[in-house]
C-alpha cells in the first residue's frame, strides 16, 4: 500500500491552500488583517465566551502549519492551573479529573521527564503555596522562568513578568497562582529578541503559548508540527501569531511533544490538535504531563442552529488510473435544526465549489457528489453521503487531496472535525515499467545528476567498472533503453558488482528483468540478488553470454510477482561470477503486474 501516513486521519482538515475568501471571525475576535487574512477559521463556541478555532495552512511562513486556538473571554470564565506534584497524567485527563466544569484547556509548563518522574522543573505556585520544583528534565534556566501565567488575588489571569533585579519568583507577592515559563514572546505589545536562546527558538517544534490580550481576552494556542503535515514553529513565528490574535503580553510554554489543546466533549478524549509523541498528524499522540492551563465554565454555549460532526468516513487509499471506488462520509447532526436534501449540501471545499479532479459522472454537479440520505435529519440523527470516485490517467503515481464539507446557503457550518480529507494516490496501471540503466549520457551513471529522492540510481559497491558503448537493443514493441552505454566486468573483476535500486512508486507485485548488449566477448557467470529494502527476496544465477538469444538484446525474466515497497527501498545486485571473460552491467526492469491497494474505514465512536 502506498500512502502518505502523516496525512491520513479521520476530521482532519487537509492542507490544500490558502483560502481567499471571507474571514468569518467578527467583531473583536478577529486576527489582525495581515498573516491570517482570508482565513476560514473552523470554528466552534464550547462555552459562552469561549471559542475553539483551527485551521491547518498550506503556506505560512512557507510551510504546512497546523494552529488550533482557544479565545475566552476572562470576564465570564476562570482560569486554574491543574498539576501534578510528582507524577504525569495526559493532559485530556488531568484537567477534568481535577476541574469538573472545565471547558478547554491546554499543557503547561516543563516538567521532570526521567523514568517514573514528574512534577513542575520551573516555578509553580498554587494557592499561595509554593510548588517544589523537580529535578528531571528541564531546570533553572533564566529562559523558561522570563514570564508566568499568573492569576492575581480576585482570581483574574494576566501574564507577569519575572520580577528583577534579582530574577526571584518569591518576590511575587501579588500573585497566589503562578506557573513560570518562557522565554517570553511578548512584552506590552513588543515581540522579543530570540538570538541569544539559540537553536531552541530558531527550529521549528510543535510549540504551546499562552497570551492576554488589551481587553482581557485570554489566547491559547497550539501549532503542531514534526510531521509532514504540520512543521512547527520557531519563536518568533510563534510570537507573530500571538501579536496577530491581539495579544500584548504572551509567553511560550512546555511545547514538542506535549503539545496538546483540549476541548471538553469532543472526539479523541477532547484531543483537538494533533500531538506529536507518535509522530504521525492524528490526535493520538498526546504525552502524559503533570501541569496544565484549564478554561473553566459553568456557562454552556448556546446551540448553533446548524452544526455537524463528521462519525464515519470510509475511502480507498490507493486508485489505479480509470478506476472508481465508493466514499461514505456519515454526519451527525448536532445543531438544533433539522437538514433537509434541499437547504444542506455536501459540496468540495478548500476552495469552496472547486471542480474536483476525481470528479464522476453521476455527481450531482463537479462540486456536489451526491444528495444527503436521508431526505430529512433531524437533531441527533445522522446523515450519509455516498459516492463515486473515479482516478484520471496518470503517467506516474499521483497524490490528490480531496476535502469535503457541508454548506448551507452557500455558507459552511460546523468546526474542524466537519471537514473530510481524504488522501489518494492514483497509480499508473498495471504493465507500467521502471527501468534502471547504469550508463546514461556524458558516461554518468544513473541517475543524471544532482540525485533526487525519487530517483532510480545504480552503484558498484565492490569495485569500479569500467564504461562501453554496447548496450542492449531491444526489439520494437518492448520497453526501450535511452542510455548511451553500459557498464562492463572484465577477466579481472570477478567478485565486482552491479546495483540496480529502483524508485518504485507503488507497493505492489513486480516481474523483474535482466537484459545485456551482444558483445562479442560478454561470457561470464552472473550470481543476482533481489532484495527488498530487509532481506533477500529472490536468488539465483544467469550465464550472460551474447549468443544466448534470451538474453542479449531481450529481457529475461529473473523472478515473477516479487512483492516490494514502493519508494527506493528494493535493489537487485549482479556479481560476476565467472573467471574466463566480461559482462555488461545494462540495465534491470521492474514490471508492476499487481497493486497492494487497501481500503480502510474509520469510525469516531
Amino acid at each position: 500500500m502506498t500512502r502518505h501516513p502523516d496525512r491520513i486521519q479521520l476530521g482532519r482538515v487537509s492542507a490544500a491552500g490558502l483560502m481567499i475568501a471571507a474571514l468569518q471571525v467578527a467583531g473583536s475576535t478577529a486576527a489582525n488583517a495581515q498573516l491570517f487574512a482570508g482565513t476560514d477559521w473552523f470554528e466552534r463556541e464550547v462555552a459562552d465566551g469561549v471559542t475553539w478555532r483551527y485551521y491547518q495552512f498550506d503556506n505560512l511562513f512557507g510551510s504546512e502549519q497546523s494552529v488550533s486556538w482557544i479565545e475566552a473571554d476572562l470576564s465570564k470564565v476562570d482560569v486554574e492551573l491543574p498539576h501534578l506534584p510528582s507524577s504525569r497524567q495526559r493532559t485530556s485527563t488531568m484537567i477534568p479529573a481535577q476541574f469538573a466544569d472545565a471547558v478547554a484547556g491546554v499543557n503547561g509548563t516543563f516538567f521532570d521527564t526521567s523514568s517514573g518522574g514528574g512534577g513542575s522543573t520551573t516555578y509553580l505556585r498554587i494557592g499561595g503555596v509554593d510548588i517544589t520544583p523537580q529535578a528531571g528534565g528541564a531546570g533553572n534556566t533564566s529562559m523558561i522562568h522570563e514570564g508566568a501565567i499568573a492569576k492575581d488575588g480576585s482570581g483574574l489571569a494576566e501574564i507577569v513578568m519575572r520580577p528583577t533585579p534579582s530574577n526571584n519568583w518569591l518576590q511575587n507577592a501579588t500573585h497566589p497562582d503562578i506557573m513560570a515559563n518562557g522565554p517570553v514572546l511578548q512584552d506590552s505589545g513588543v515581540i522579543r529578541n530570540f538570538i541569544p536562546y539559540g537553536a531552541f527558538c530558531s527550529n521549528r517544534h510543535p510549540r504551546t503559548s499562552v497570551g492576554i490580550t488589551s481587553d482581557n481576552r485570554l489566547i491559547l494556542v497550539t501549532v503542531d508540527g514534526r510531521t509532514a503535515s504540520a512543521a512547527g514553529m520557531t519563536c518568533n513565528e510563534l510570537a507573530q501569531v500571538m501579536e496577530e490574535f491581539e495579544c500584548i503580553d504572551s509567553v511560550n510554554m512546555d511545547g514538542g511533544g506535549s503539545t496538546t489543546m483540549w476541548i471538553a466533549g469532543e472526539p479523541f478524549n477532547g484531543v483537538v490538535n494533533f500531538p506529536s509523541d507518535n509522530g504521525t498528524y492524528d490526535h493520538s499522540g498526546e504525552r502524559s504531563c503533570s501541569n496544565a492551563i484549564a478554561v473553566v465554565s459553568t456557562t454552556p454555549a448556546t446551540t448553533p442552529d446548524y452544526d455537524g460532526r463528521l462519525t464515519g468516513l470510509s475511502f480507498t487509499l490507493n486508485m489505479l488510473e480509470g478506476t472508481t471506488q465508493t466514499v461514505i462520509l456519515t454526519y451527525t447532526n448536532i445543531g438544533s435544526q433539522t437538514w433537509t436534501s434541499a437547504d444542506v449540501k455536501l459540496e468540495t471545499s478548500r476552495s469552496h465549489q472547486r471542480i474536483s479532479p476525481l470528479e464522476h459522472s453521476s455527481w450531482v454537479s463537479s462540486s456536489n457528489p451526491v444528495a444527503m440520505s436521508p431526505a430529512s435529519v433531524a437533531t441527533g440523527e445522522s446523515a450519509t453521503f455516498s459516492f463515486l470516485l473515479e482516478a484520471p490517467d496518470v503517467e506516474s503515481t499521483t497524490f490528490f487531496e480531496e476535502n469535503f464539507a457541508l454548506y448551507r446557503a452557500g455558507t459552511r457550518f460546523g468546526p474542524a472535525d466537519n471537514e473530510a480529507g481524504l488522501d489518494i494516490f492514483v497509480e499508473p496501471p498495471v504493465g507500467s515499467n521502471v527501468i534502471v540503466e547504469s550508463r546514461r549520457a556524458n558516461g554518468d551513471l544513473t541517475p543524471s545528476s544532482p540525485e533526487t529522492p525519487t530517483s532510480s540510481t545504480y552503484s558498484e559497491p565492490a569495485g569500479s567498472l569500467s564504461n562501453t558503448t554496447s548496450k542492449s537493443v531491444i526489439p520494437p514493441g518492448q520497453p526501450q533503453l535511452v542510455g548511451v552505454g553500459a557498464r562492463f566486468t572484465t577477466n579481472s573483476n570477478v567478485g565486482r558488482k552491479g546495483r540496480f535500486t529502483p524508485y518504485l512508486p507503488v507497493d505492489g507485485l513486480y516481474n523483474v528483468y535482466v537484459t545485456v548488449g551482444a558483445t562479442s566477448n560478454n561470457d561470464a557467470n552472473a550470481s543476482w540478488v533481489i532484495n527488498d529494502g530487509v532481506s533477500n527476496v529472490g536468488t539465483g544465477t544467469v550465464h550472460l553470454f551474447y549468443q544466448d538469444t534470451t538474453v542479449a538484446n531481450a529481457w529475461k525474466l529473473l523472478a515473477g510477482d516479487v512483492s516490494l515497497n514502493a519508494g527506493r527501498n528494493a535493489f537487485v545486485e549482479l556479481t560476476n561470477d565467472g573467471g574466463n571473460n566480461r559482462f555488461v552491467m545494462d540495465a534491470v526492469r521492474f514490471e508492476l503486474t499487481a497493486t497492494n491497494s487497501h481500503a480502510e474505514s474509520w469510525e469516531l465512536y
